[in-house]
């Protein structure tokens, strides 16, 4: 667990301090510590990925290890740009997986709050897990577009803060959606808010 926190604060920290490295340090310098830094990361995934999930876990690191050397052969720092890239590249896959199953990715999140899905509500998740697929391409390909075009600043603005603003507000708006489309309501504080502004339906049993 704290293994993942690590690495989930190294993902979001990255592009501010790629920023910084950049703007006080060579390309040469901040490839090396991004390579001193994501080879332990890809090792540690080889190492622990089971046969169904290597793929798109290993993918990123190995691939970033890739980029990055080549950024350390080639003096050019769009290449150190990438890992957001491949970071959204492996959440679609994973997302995408699910979607030639019988349970997609949101569904099994939805699962962990309600167990007894209806089937409009399952076809929901899907749905909303085809939305999300989406997102993770137009999201990568914006982070790609700013790393081999725009300045830095661009990039790590965008990839450091505005993607994180848009993957909130995708959040919020199937939440709210969800309230509104399926009225099932729980006994927490935004429930009630939201009872209020969504009412259940009246063949729905109150709760």
């Amino acid at each position: 667990m704290a293994g993942r926190i690590v690495a989930g604060l190294a993902v979001v920290g990255y592009p501010a301090a790629v920023y910084a490295g950049l703007t006080w340090w060579s390309t040469r310098a901040v490839a090396a510590v991004v390579l001193a830094m994501v080879v332990p990361s890809a090792i540690l995934s080889v190492r622990r990925a089971s046969r169904d999930t290597q793929i798109a876990v290993v993918s990123a690191p190995l691939g970033v290890v890739a980029l990055v050397l080549i950024a350390l052969a080639t003096d050019d720092a769009r290449f150190i740009l990438v890992m957001p890239v491949m970071v959204n590249a492996v959440l679609f896959v994973t997302f995408a997986r699910t979607l030639a199953g019988d349970v997609s990715m949101i569904e099994r999140y939805a699962q962990l709050v309600e167990p007894n899905l209806s089937q409009p509500e399952r076809a929901h998740c899907r749905q909303v897990t085809q939305v999300w697929c989406g997102f993770f391409i137009l999201n990568g390909a914006a982070a790609g577009g700013l790393a081999a075009f725009a300045p830095t600043a661009w990039w790590a603005l965008y990839t450091g803060l505005l993607s994180y603003g848009l993957m909130g507000a995708l959040f919020v708006a199937e939440f709210i959606v969800r309230k509104a489309r399926f009225r099932r309501h729980g006994s927490g504080l935004h429930d009630r808010v939201f009872a209020r502004i969504f009412p259940p339906h009246n063949s729905d049993p109150q709760p």
